[in-house]
């Protein structure tokens, strides 16, 4: 659907941009293999939690950049 490629989209963008503040490498970061390893993991954890469905969410500690799943019932 068209909201979830603006979600995939986004998370990408904004994923890169911190990475990319934190002064990493970020030629390395290709969409849509970012986007294939998100719904694995998604995929993974709605199947773990028997949830509905999982977002996630950039999280930036210090120079420490990480996808923090958000779990919806």
């Amino acid at each position: 659907s068209v909201w979830m490629r603006a979600y995939y989209a986004r998370i990408h963008t904004e994923y890169v941009a911190a990475k990319e503040a934190a002064g990493e490498n970020v030629s390395n970061i290709p969409a849509d293999k970012f986007v294939q390893r998100l719904k694995s993991n998604e995929q993974a954890l709605i199947k773990k939690h028997g949830c509905r469905m999982v977002r996630f969410q950039v999280q930036v500690k210090g120079t420490q950049v990480n996808l923090q799943p958000v779990i919806i019932r």
